[in-house]
């Protein structure tokens, strides 16, 4: 409408246009149009001199290092520097320096006084992280795998705002120190890949906010002794990695935690059977427990984790069936049961459509080995009891030659057509682990759901499935995989 005043500005008296010369010429000077600041994106800021200054300190500490070279660049906005961010006025709020080949001591870096965010991983930066206390604004902290960066973590204790502290990978040497109690509005702590020692503290209940907590060791020592009940109160918690420690006891003080959607307890001394509260933490989809002592049987209740993408158990004590609810974690991709004492016949595992990696080798298993839907990319049945003609196969009836098969008790068919046949234990060796009678009879073959232990019955007429025998005296299971008294 006022470009259309303009246009006939000459068919107005002279005053009439002095007059919207007045009003265009005030227009300008206040809201008609938008103001730059009130644009949708802002212009760059010109970062602060003193700030600047800094960088190039920085550089010079430090070397060259990727993107080191804006930063020699005096006058420039803010967006001119590899890494960095400001705020309004100017001051470098934000660094993000990760695995740029920085070489350095740390200390000039206390300058940038409204530095909020520090990512300074995978480089060598050295000297003392208690340069870092006096940045009091901090809120995010990165240092992880500068490992000469390793004294001082103490001094921290007075950054009351932050929120993330990642000193993982950095020569941190001794116990948790009560620095970390002190942070308790920590959401993010990680001092993994270290050379922890002690116990775990109790003051770590005091971090109520944590949603991730890195605590696994190097794995040449580590942290000792049993789980500290005030883990259980950590009720936010979404990740937890205690693996590679020294750490024993049962686990029980962990079915709190119901937000868990990842928990690494694997290369420990666990021991107890599988907890039985676990199948409260159905946000699971990451489960590693390998290299411990747990013993007794897996749970039927594992069917409530029904998010788990990946299940490793191998190398405890564990025995017993693999329960038939685990064929209900349709999620699965990993399925790991190597190296424990479980027998019996595999339960179909037909509906696990993504599984990618299985190991069950090195137990008792017995009955025909099993088939899958698709073929796993990694099969492993090696070292069992599997007996039959029948070898693996997927959905289509086609045989998975991905499967290894040695050392069980198979009569491997000629039409097998996956190049060698799998060496198999002698008939001496199938016949003694059932013993002389056997405990089941299975088709006429005197062998079937065994254990490595003494229970040699007879035979009967009890069906068990599929088509087995169960002894006199012996009934057959609920779950119909094997002779119980």
């Amino acid at each position: 409408m006022l470009l259309n005043k303009l246009s006939t500005m000459a068919s107005f008296s002279r005053a009439n246009r002095h007059l919207l010369a007045v009003l265009f010429s005030a227009c300008l000077a206040s809201t008609c149009f938008p103001r730059a600041d009130a644009l949708r994106v802002p212009l760059a800021t010109k970062i602060n001199s003193d700030d600047q200054a800094v960088l190039e300190d920085l550089v010079s500490a430090w070397g060259d290092f990727t993107g080191s070279d804006t930063w020699k660049d005096s006058g420039k906005k803010c967006d001119h520097y590899t890494g960095i961010d400001c705020a309004g006025n100017g001051r470098v709020t934000n660094m993000t320096i990760a695995d740029a080949g920085a070489s350095g001591t740390i200390g000039v870096l206390t300058k940038l006084q409204s530095l909020k965010y520090l990512d300074l991983s995978g480089n060598d930066i050295t000297g003392s992280a208690a340069s870092l206390s006096k940045i009091t604004s901090l809120s995010y902290i990165d240092v992880s795998g500068n490992t000469n960066l390793n004294t001082g973590f103490s001094s921290l204790s007075n950054l009351e705002k932050l929120k993330h502290l990642d000193i993982s990978d950095t020569g941190y040497e001794g116990s948790i120190s009560t620095f970390v109690s002190k942070l308790t509005d920590l959401t993010h702590l990680d001092m993994a890949s270290n050379s922890l020692s002690g116990s775990i503290p109790g003051f770590l209940s005091k971090l109520k906010k944590l949603v991730y907590l890195g605590l696994s060791a190097t794995g040449e020592d580590g942290l000792k002794g049993s789980l500290p009940s005030g883990l259980g109160k950590l009720t936010r918690l979404e990740e937890l990695y205690l693996h590679r420690n020294g750490l024993s006891g049962p686990v029980n003080v962990l079915s709190t935690l119901t937000k868990l959607n990842r928990l690494l307890l694997g290369d420990n001394y666990f021991n107890g059977s599988f907890p039985w509260g676990f199948s409260k933490l159905r946000n699971l989809n990451y489960l590693s427990m390998r290299y411990n002592a747990l013993e007794g049987r897996i749970p039927n209740v594992i069917s409530t984790l029904n998010k788990l993408t990946y299940l490793s158990l191998y190398n405890n004590n564990l025995k017993g069936i693999i329960p038939r609810t685990i064929t209900t974690l349709t999620k699965l991709n990993n399925l790991l049961l190597q190296d424990n004492y479980l027998d019996g016949y595999v339960p179909v595992l037909t509906t696990l459509k993504k599984l990618t990696e299985v190991d069950l080798s090195a137990n008792y298993f017995t009955g025909p080995p099993p088939n899958f839907y698709r073929a796993p990319s990694t099969l492993n049945l090696d070292d069992n009891y599997f007996f039959g003609s029948s070898v693996p196969k997927d959905k289509n009836g086609d045989t998975i030659c991905a499967a290894s098969l040695d050392k069980n008790c198979l009569t491997i068919p000629s039409s097998y057509g996956c190049g060698s046949k799998p060496s198999q234990r002698t008939a001496s060796a199938c016949n003694k682990f059932c013993g002389t009678s056997g405990n089941l009879q299975c088709g006429g073959i005197r062998i079937g759901i065994c254990y490595p232990s003494d229970k040699v019955v007879e035979t009967s007429g009890s069906t068990i499935d599929p088509g087995c025998l169960c002894a006199n005296g012996w009934s057959v299971s609920d779950d119909k995989q094997e002779c119980t008294k």
